[in-house]
């Protein structure tokens, strides 16, 4: 009993500073320990009660405590034990009662032994469970960590087949666009410059196989090095390209016009460089084609407004002459015209006036048709513009006797080109004069609509449009069934008036009731307010009466090629008092004149043989001797650019032929007083 409690507090003490005592040495006397109590068991109480279960036990707790080797070591160790105390029982060196039976053991026997027992077998689980545990901790841990390596395991199988599938998807979505694509994509490594990647549109544009190209170093597939080196040189400065266009090679040794895009990436740990090549060779043919018709009909409209100078000259030069000399009979103080000489020379006048509105409006037209109307935009009222145009159309009104009259309802200011709005006024309002009924009147104005419009009517009690004509109103050359009437007219004016506003930002429309009459608006959108302008009636101004001539001693030099204008001059001339011309029929012979005479005024024409009027014009203005003569164009060159071409040459003024002779006269008194 005491060396059971003895051996017990043993293995507790062992259990209990297990820390302190290396694990060898724990197992070892836990093992030895066990294997006194089997054999003080069996020297006790015998082989059979005490002793065997604890010798059979030492086997399999040195295997768990160390490992097989020691099971079986402890196992032989048993059987000898079993050996040796059978053979000193059987000598008599033992004296105990081996096979004493175990119910013939006293009471006080059996619960000493159990007692002992349950304190040994305490122990050993004891020490067992504290030999072990790090043990068994580790296998549990070991468990555990298996556990989980194993869903690891399997979350990575997972995550790889997720990822295998979704690289799959990802090059069967990267094949189908790259398939898809019109242009070359092609894939290159930076560092040797040989293709790794190209997809099947090599073919349709090169004419290369897919297969062909890879390996193969891609600059050699450009046409012009020079436009390889740049192209290789952005990459590296920018790392990307944009609409770099050069030309590069076929497989059949063609060439063809190439757009290319590119971007330098990092693929399997080396710089590429991923490029996009479009045929632009198509492209730039019709690009090429389009400039091409461009220039010929910048070439066309260029030779188009030739013609409509030349011809515009051609026609004025005669017209100059016819409508110049009709106003020299008609105004001739010395011999009057009896009544059908007045007659026929007004029948001239009307004639031609009418030839020469007629070129005018066909060379607006053409000109608004070409492209080639200038504007001048700025901002205008437009009542200021109705009395100027009043005052050219008011004798006409008067000799069929239709009332004028006009009403400014609106005082805010419009943006046109006043020269060409004035042009349109004058087309509306002469159009409602001639076109109305005698003894009618003229209504027009202006007023202010919704959405800041400002609208200009002109409203006249003529027969009025039917309603099946008016589509063809504005068509050119088209007066409604009038060509055969009395009614003068060219059929352009609306035309042209419509072009100009519309040109101008505005709108022109008109309203009419067959045997009530016809009313047209032009409308622009409104600017400004102007309050200082009230609203009120447009004052219509009188005729004005001719100036009377004064006179003066002063010489003209006329420089005209033309016989018939040069006669024209001088019968001008000859009716003013106090003036002499002296002429020139080139402009050489005419700057040695103004040279020598001096001249108190030059009128000169600007198509001249050999040196033009311009020419001329600088020559005059850089001599000594004649840069203070004052010099006025006379000139059937009457298009806009012509007349701003030859004030800016220096002309102190530039008329165009047909001149009237009023006109004429007046200009050169105000030239020779100032």
């Amino acid at each position: 009993m005491a060396a059971h409690i003895f051996f017990a507090i043993v293995l507790w003490c062992v259990t209990w500073f297990r820390h302190l005592i290396p694990y060898p040495v724990r197992a070892a006397t836990v093992i030895a320990f066990f294997y006194l109590i089997g054999v003080v068991g069996i020297a006790r109480f015998g082989l059979t009660a005490g002793g065997i279960p604890f010798l059979i036990i030492c086997a399999p707790l040195a295997t768990i405590l160390f490992n097989w080797r020691w099971g079986i070591g402890l196992a032989l160790i048993v059987v000898l034990s079993f050996g040796t105390i059978g053979w000193l029982s059987v000598n008599g060196v033992i004296r105990s009662g081996i096979d004493i039976a175990a119910y013939g053991m006293s009471p006080s026997t059996w619960v000493t032994y159990l007692f002992s027992m349950l304190l040994a077998v305490g122990a050993l689980v004891a020490a067992v469970a504290s030999s072990n545990r790090s043990m068994y901790t580790a296998l549990i841990e070991e468990n555990k960590t298996g556990e989980q390596l194993n869903k690891l395991a399997k979350s990575l199988e997972i995550r790889i087949a997720e990822r295998t599938l979704e690289l799959e998807n990802s090059n069967r979505q990267f094949k189908t666009i790259t398939d898809a694509s019109p242009n070359i994509i092609a894939i290159t490594n930076m560092s040797d410059g040989r293709i790794t990647f190209a997809n099947p549109a090599v073919y349709d544009i090169a004419g290369y196989r897919e297969e062909e190209l890879i390996g193969k170093i891609a600059p050699d597939y450009f046409d012009n090095p020079e436009d390889q080196e740049k192209y290789t040189e952005q990459l590296r400065l920018h790392g990307s390209v944009s609409g770099f266009e050069t030309c590069l090679r076929k497989a059949d040794g063609s060439k063809f016009d190439a757009n290319i895009s590119g971007r330098i990436v990092e693929l399997d740990g080396e710089p590429h460089v991923v490029a996009e090549v479009a045929d632009i060779t198509g492209f730039n043919k019709a690009a090429k084609e389009l400039v091409d018709a461009r220039d010929e009909a910048e070439q066309a409209n260029q030779a188009k407004s030739e013609f409509l100078s030349s011809m515009s000259h051609e026609l004025r030069t005669p017209m100059n002459a016819i409508l110049g000399f009709a106003q020299m009979l008609e105004f001739n103080p010395k011999e009057s015209l009896t009544k059908e000489q007045k007659n026929c020379v007004d029948h001239i006048l009307k004639g031609g006036q009418h030839l020469l509105g007629l070129i005018d409006q066909v060379l607006d037209l053409a000109r608004i048709e070409s492209g080639k109307l200038q504007l001048t935009i700025e901002p205008v009222l437009p009542s200021d513009l109705f009395r100027e145009c009043l005052e050219m159309l008011r004798p006409a009104a008067d000799k069929r006797g239709i009332e004028l009259s006009g009403e400014k309802k609106s005082v805010q200011l419009i943006n046109t080109d006043p020269a060409r709005f004035k042009q349109v006024l004058i087309n509306l309002l002469s159009n409602a004069i001639k076109y109305n009924v005698d003894k009618g009147s003229v209504k027009f104005g202006c007023l202010d609509k919704e959405g800041d419009i400002v609208r200009i009517f002109i409203t006249d009690t003529g027969s009025g449009i039917a309603r099946e004509e008016q589509a063809g109103l504005f068509e050119p050359f088209n007066r409604l069934g009038k060509e055969a009437s009395e009614i003068e007219g060219t059929g352009v004016g609306l035309t042209v008036s419509k072009q100009l506003v519309e040109a101008m930002g505005g709108h022109i429309g008109f309203e009419s009731e067959v045997g009530k009459g016809s009313t047209f608006w032009v409308d622009f959108p409104a600017i400004k307010n102007t309050p200082a302008k009230q609203t009120g009636q447009i004052e219509i101004p009188k005729t004005d009466q001719q100036p009377k001539q004064k006179n003066f001693a002063a010489t003209v030099l006329y420089i005209e090629d033309n016989p018939a204008n040069l006669q024209l001059m001088e019968t001008i001339i000859d009716r003013m008092d106090g003036i002499s011309l002296i002429s020139a029929h080139n402009a050489e012979l005419g700057m040695s004149m103004a040279e020598e005479h001096q001249p108190g005024l030059i009128l000169m024409d600007i198509n001249l043989p050999g040196m033009d009027g311009i020419a001329a014009m600088k020559v005059l203005s850089q001599q000594e001797e004649t840069k203070d003569i004052p010099v006025i164009a006379l000139s059937a060159a009457a298009m806009k650019n012509d007349i701003e071409r030859g004030m800016a040459a220096g002309f102190k003024g530039y008329l165009s032929k047909p001149f009237k002779v009023q006109e004429i006269i007046e200009t050169i008194e105000k030239e020779l007083t100032t």
